[in-house]
């Protein structure tokens, strides 16, 4: 066993000195995170054996186990001590700070751990962490995450090489020696070298669902299986390689129908595979494994998904014209664009948009030029039934007009459909309404309100420019803001 630790921890030295641009032998320091039981006790005999590593130790003392935890700092400093190794020790009241940051005892005792190792590195120069994450936990954390439901990410297991797991500012690697040794071999190990160690009784109850994991599942597996342990960290290495292969596919193709905010629905249907692209996109982008599902079955199907919402966590799904967007949730239903008076000709922001209005003769206005400028996003209304002041507000469920060119009432909603627009085009949207609309109650929406046009799509009848016309109000969409 010690064998394969010194040749293992002495590639991944190697690489972290390729990296740094050092010599081959260059001297690295690195810290090694010793809590006092056996697995880390383990590590650290193993480490002082290395004669090429220059270690020091970490030790955490989280409090949680009164005295006894008082003993594991005494025994780790004793051992540090006596051969002269270099010991850092910390004493964190962990509940407190689990009970202020709602968070689990064992994740605050991680977050505390690495957060308080990352600086020591920053701040002693220290090249990596070393832990004593073994095979068994290996196992352990694999059926854990199926049981919690996971996709290939959870089933690949930890790496040799990882990062600390902190948030933000330089990653410091972390290193894992031991991840092909099993328990069985630490025991022997221990046993035969006469590491001292201390027991974490709590490794024994059944309250975690860890330790029912470790005390319960493993050995019904092993009565089936006597290598579990090993047949599992062979899978998980398979899985690991299939994963990367996977990685590359994704990279190569996700450009190719992700702007970063939007999914091409044709493109990524044209791709091999694309039910994983897909999930990768969405659940990259803090979309659900179950909301991924939802939307792959909405594809498959082919279903309608224009107006589509998914979602109501941070990130949500909906569906606009032929493409997939995420976004953070907001209400898609009622525009929240502010109310805006236009009392005569200017140029008035509005949300995203910027409306130019003006006053102009209605002189050479024929029918062809005023449906080329409609497909320029340039609107013309008789001014005489469009005087000043009128209002330009965001659209909201009940509204509706009569569109120009088209016979009879038409709801807002049902012209957002039929332009199909994305429900980003809809919440962004101005909608002009004149001084006293029309506006009756309804069951469904709250009120119905008779607006004059929505910019740039369409102008209510009323505004049509007849013979008589001599002065017309021109709307024009400029660039967005």
């Amino acid at each position: 066993m010690f064998r394969q630790a010194e040749l293992i921890l002495t590639g991944l030295l190697d690489s972290i000195r390729e990296e740094k641009g050092m010599e081959p032998k260059a001297p690295l320091r690195i810290l090694a995170a010793v809590s006092g039981g056996i697995d880390s006790m383990c590590l650290a005999h193993v480490l002082n054996r290395c004669k090429e590593v220059d270690f020091a130790i970490a030790h955490c003392n989280f409090h949680l186990r009164g005295e006894e935890s008082d003993k594991d700092e005494a025994l780790v400093r004793q051992w540090a001590e006596k051969r002269g190794i270099p010991l850092y020790c910390i004493d964190f009241d962990t509940a407190e700070y689990a009970q202020e940051h709602r968070l689990s005892t064992e994740m605050a005792a991680r977050t505390l751990r690495y957060g308080w190792m990352r600086d020591l590195c920053l701040q002693e120069g220290f090249a990596a962490v070393v832990t004593a994450h073994h095979a068994n936990d290996q196992a352990e954390t694999l059926l854990l995450n199926l049981v919690r439901g996971t996709g290939i990410k959870g089933m690949i297991g930890m790496a040799r090489r990882a990062s600390l797991p902190v948030p933000d500012g330089e990653a410091i690697p972390l290193l894992r020696p031991l991840l092909s040794t099993t328990r069985d071999s630490i025991k022997d190990y221990v046993r035969s070298y006469r590491v001292p160690f201390r027991t974490d009784r709590s490794n024994g109850e059944n309250s975690f669902r860890r330790n029912r994991i470790r005390n319960q599942v493993i050995p019904v597996l092993r009565s089936l299986n006597p290598s579990i342990i090993t047949t599992l960290g062979e899978d998980m290495l398979r899985l690991r390689e299939v994963d990367a292969i996977a990685e590359d596919y994704y990279q190569s193709r996700r450009d190719a129908i992700w702007d970063g905010e939007s999914i091409d629905i044709d493109q990524l249907k044209a791709q091999p595979h694309w039910e994983y692209l897909l999930y990768r996109i969405l659940t990259d982008n803090g979309i659900t494994p179950s909301e991924a599902q939802l939307a792959e079955d909405m594809l498959k199907g082919n279903r309608a998904i224009s107006g589509t919402m998914i979602g109501s966590g941070d990130k949500v799904l909906y569906g606009a014209y032929g493409r997939l967007v995420i976004s953070e949730p907001r209400d898609f239903w009622e525009s929240e664009l502010p109310e805006t008076p236009v009392p005569g000709p200017g140029v008035y922001p509005i949300g995203v948009c910027r409306i130019e209005v003006s006053l102009v003769p209605a002189e050479g206005l024929d029918r062809k030029t005023l449906q080329q400028a409609a497909a320029e996003g340039i609107l013309y209304a008789d001014a005489s039934a469009l005087p000043f002041p009128f209002t330009l507000r965001g659209w909201h469920p009940g509204d509706y007009l009569f569109p120009l060119g088209l016979h009879g009432r038409k709801k807002v909603q049902d012209l957002f459909q039929d332009l199909k627009l994305s429900l980003q085009q809809k919440h962004e949207t101005p909608i002009l309404v004149q001084d006293g609309c029309y506006a009756e109650s309804s069951r469904t929406t709250g009120f119905r309100a008779h607006v004059s046009a929505v910019l740039p799509w369409r102008i209510d009848e009323k505004l049509r420019i007849g013979k008589d016309t001599e002065q017309v109000v021109r709307l024009r969409l400029l660039s967005t803001l």
